[in-house]
């Protein structure tokens, strides 16, 4: 079972030497929000190295006349974009084409557009031609995809993310900065710190082996 925020927190108090109920200046918000920052932290880690991590599939909504397409929450790289052909469950790539929001629309005889390129624009997807009507998951993004924030103490850890050696290091990291916030940040490392920089190397050692590298099989004629 994944580790919950309240389970995680209640470590990384033990390791400071203080209680949910006895944190002095280390209140819970902010233990709560460097948890955030070392997940966030080991999730851009994993964007870096690539491999298969935190890939997921959302979808977003078409307005008619709108070239605008809101972005799923929490997407970071996104590896291809489609859109739905009729209202079927087919979907087919459209390109990336950074010129195309000063490109002119071109639509066929019965006003419909061709097949869409798209660019970004106001922190939006931008389709040009625009729709020429609105359809609910009418756009497929597959991409790389920050996990989900933990909202309240019983949210799990969960995903790619609940992995041994991430949340170990999730811990130490993040009493690493909680102990330079109760000595007024005074540049001092943390008795931890070697324990700390051990399952960092660890977490990502794992993270560079997503997938386990193939080995070739030779013939016996080969010996």
């Amino acid at each position: 079972m994944a580790i919950t925020r309240a389970e995680l927190q209640a470590q990384i108090y033990e390791i400071l030497g203080k209680t949910p109920t006895a944190y002095g200046l280390l209140s819970p918000n902010k233990v709560n929000a460097v948890i955030q920052d070392s997940l966030d932290y080991v999730a851009a880690s994993m964007m870096k190295i690539g491999g298969g991590w935190l890939n997921q599939v959302a979808y977003g909504t078409t307005v008619s006349g709108s070239p605008y397409v809101d972005l799923p929450p929490g997407l970071a790289i996104i590896n291809s974009v489609k859109r739905k052909v009729g209202n079927g469950t087919y979907y087919e790539p459209i390109k990336f084409n950074d010129g195309s929001i000063n490109s002119t629309p071109v639509y066929d005889a019965q006003g419909e557009g061709y097949i869409p390129d798209y660019s970004f624009s106001s922190g939006k997807l931008y389709l040009s031609p625009a729709p020429t009507s609105g359809l609910t998951n009418a756009i497929r993004f597959d991409g790389i995809f920050y996990p989900e924030k933990l909202w309240s103490d019983g949210s799990a850890i969960a995903g790619d993310m609940d992995n041994s050696a991430f949340i170990t290091y999730i811990k130490w990291r993040s009493a690493s900065i909680l102990f330079g916030y109760g000595n007024n940040n005074v540049q001092t490392p943390p008795p931890w710190r070697e324990t700390e920089i051990e399952w960092k190397m660890m977490a990502n050692d794992i993270i560079a082996r997503r997938f386990r590298e193939p080995t070739l099989s030779r013939a016996f004629s080969d010996y």
